[in-house]
């Protein structure tokens, strides 16, 4: 199932794009930079400039793991993702960045 999504961050454009977790399809204007933000984390998601890293299986069709990777950009994130990130997350004892978890 398709999911359409409008992120805000507090110093950059909004990132637009549709997502399907079940495929992990990407489509619309922010596709590509995720797909760019998905590649650059590839090898981990450092959850803090000098702390543990978080691997990363499938971000695209997990959404736990794409929650958390946007949370660590700082996107604003919708509740239902925003639970998610926080719990993987959490579950390293980290926190995320202030404002990117409503």
């Amino acid at each position: 199932m398709n999911r359409e999504l409008t992120l805000t961050h507090r110093h950059r454009d909004p990132l637009r794009f549709v997502w399907n977790p079940e495929t992990g399809d990407l489509s619309g204007p922010g596709a590509q930079h995720l797909r760019w933000l998905v590649n650059h984390y590839r090898d981990g998601l450092p959850l803090t400039p000098t702390g543990p890293v978080l691997t990363l299986s499938d971000p695209l069709r997990t959404a736990g793991e794409l929650a958390a990777l946007l949370a660590v950009e700082e996107y604003q994130l919708p509740d239902d993702l925003a639970v998610l990130a926080s719990s993987l997350i959490s579950r390293h004892d980290l926190s995320v960045p202030e404002g990117a978890i409503a």
